[in-house]
């Protein structure tokens, strides 16, 4: 356990936390009331809707630190950030960004890929965004104790380049419920991770990794200059040694492409300016790394920023 929990469980009062923020010659004042030790009626989850969202809401639309700076939430243990994720993180962590969706001032860091498209049909409506990578990170420390059956939750702001944000965390201590329990055990990947080597996408999910590269290079091509006059002919591969997924895959992509209406796709090489190609790329056993690649027919030369890369697990 932290320093900072142990700290905080031997804390018996009420805490009345104030953030003032100067903004234009006004001053905000924000006091958020929490309990900092357990309290039997109240469960995590009731905590996290009346108080953490709450004040995790004011906060990125308030607090210079974080107001229109994108963030990313991540997991924590000791201070410090890990790569090993629990089903319970990924849960808080899709709701806290759920709920910075729906805030006035807040911004959600993205780094260029769409994730897991669930309903390819619906990829004419969704829009190209900007990529924007995380400034601040908020930091969820999750810590079970079998002995006593209590959870402890920590939620901090890490500024990417001058470290923890002072004066900002809320915490939580309880009870665990058999639900919580099982999920701190279970090891998740959050969906935003699909398509990369710590989640590819399976044999039942070939549509799911097509309309993921058809989005992604249809996005990518949309942000180059003069991109209306790129006709895109999908070059005819066949390695004998490639899993028959693959052509499955690029058949699909073509379909999407299409749909997406965002390139102009042509029927015949004669008739573009621009070929698309593929690389798939055995790293081990099972796994596959498939690179798409734009490539102007003039002089040969890849359209710059449009490589698109997916992995598969087959």
């Amino acid at each position: 356990m932290s320093k900072f929990n142990n700290i905080f469980m031997v804390l018996a009062s009420l805490i009345i936390v104030t953030g003032c923020v100067s903004s234009g010659g006004v001053t905000h004042t924000h006091v958020v009331e929490r309990r900092a030790v357990a309290v039997s009626s109240k469960s995590m989850d009731d905590w996290l809707h009346a108080q953490a969202l709450p004040y995790i809401e004011w906060e990125s639309a308030h607090n210079p630190w974080l107001r229109h700076r994108p963030i990313e939430v991540v997991p924590v243990r000791d201070g410090v950030v890990v790569s090993e994720i629990s089903a319970l993180f990924v849960e808080l962590r899709r709701t806290i960004l759920s709920h910075l969706a729906n805030t006035d001032g807040a911004e959600i860091a993205w780094d260029g890929r769409p994730g897991w498209l669930h309903n390819p049909r619906q990829l004419k409506n969704l829009q190209c965004r900007e990529v924007k990578p995380a400034a601040v990170y908020l930091g969820v420390e999750l810590y079970y104790s079998p002995e006593t059956g209590k959870l402890d939750v920590s939620i901090k702001a890490l500024d990417r380049k001058e470290g923890w944000i002072p004066k900002f965390g809320i915490n939580w201590h309880g009870k665990a419920s058999n639900n919580e329990i099982a999920a701190l055990a279970r090891t998740e990947a959050p969906e935003s991770l699909r398509g990369l080597r710590a989640l590819p996408y399976n044999a039942d999910q070939i549509d799911m990794a097509a309309s993921f590269i058809a989005l992604n290079l249809s996005c990518l091509i949309d942000g180059i200059d003069n991109n209306q006059g790129i006709l895109v002919y999908q070059a005819e591969q066949v390695h004998p040694d490639e899993p028959p997924e693959i052509t499955k895959l690029f058949n699909l992509t073509d379909n999407y492409l299409n749909q997406l209406q965002r390139l102009a796709i042509v029927d015949s090489k004669d008739k573009a300016n621009v070929i698309m190609r593929h690389e798939v790329m055995r790293i081990k056993s099972g796994l596959y790394l498939v690179w798409v690649q734009t490539v102007l027919l003039q002089d040969g030369k890849r359209l710059p920023g449009t490589d698109t890369e997916v992995y598969l697990s087959l």
